[in-house]
Formats: C-alpha cells, structure tokens, sequence
C-alpha cells in the first residue's frame, strides 16, 4: 500500500504554518519533499512529518537556520545542544523570578506609602520657595506662609 502524501498548503495547515515557511525550509536545504508531482506540485509524507516537526522543535527553541543545518548534516550532538538550551532557559526562568520578586516588592511598598490630597490651593510662588534639593513633608509647605 502506497503511503499518502499530503500537498505543500495542507502539510502546511498540519502543522500551522505557511507554505512559506516550509519552502523556506526547503531552498536552506534543511527539508524536501518525497515526490514532485509532473504539474510541480510539492508532496511530503510521513518522514517529511516527521522532519519538519523537528526543525519546528528547533526553531522554538530560538535556533538559527544555520544551526539547524549544522545538527541536521552533521553528526552535532544534539544532546549537547538541548541540554545547553534546558540550562540556558533555567536560567532566564530564575532572572524572570528574580525581577518578579522585585515588582512585588515595589508594589508593596506602593501600597503602604501614604497619598496626601491637598484640598487648598497651592499657588506657584509658594512651590518656588519650597526647597526641591531635600526631601519634605506637607509640614513644610504649611509652615510658609
């Protein structure tokens, strides 16, 4: 029994994607089709599945075409490759929780500081005199007169 090939614009729907993109993969060499059909048209099957899942895998992980070209034509370990990628993304997951411990933190303190409504008016030549190089309180802006 003759295995079932799929058309470019639905493998590209299986997986997503965009007949673009899977030609793409094709002139970088990293994919080709099982058979081109007299008309031209493009047909992939099982392996090509399989392939282009792989190279979709790879891609999330953020690598280059060229890196992928390297793991694919070479005898690259891609256990080495993975295991540098799981590290690299532990670490970005403890920058992310790091920076997210800061943002409570300051969201916190936002929510204890206390909001003073002045109801009075303020007029200009009093915020002149009022001295902006230290910290001050509301006491300041009542004791000038």
């Amino acid at each position: 029994m003759a295995e079932k090939l799929l058309t470019i614009s639905a493998f590209a729907k299986l997986f997503k994607t965009t007949q673009y993109t899977i030609r793409h993969y094709e002139d970088k060499g990293l994919l080709l089709p099982a058979k081109i059909a007299e008309n031209g048209y493009r047909q992939y099957g099982m392996g090509e599945a399989y392939q282009l899942s792989f190279i979709l895998f790879l891609r999330a992980l953020d690598l280059s075409v060229a890196e992928i070209k390297l793991i694919l034509t070479t005898d690259y370990p891609e256990q080495t490759m993975l295991l540098n990628k799981k590290q690299a993304l532990q670490q970005e997951i403890a920058r992310l929780q790091a920076l997210e411990r800061t943002v409570d933190e300051q969201l916190q303190q936002a929510t204890h500081e206390t909001t003073y409504r002045v109801n009075q008016t303020i007029h200009l030549r009093v915020l002149k005199r009022l001295p902006f190089a230290q910290d001050f309180d509301l006491s300041v802006v009542e004791a000038i007169d």
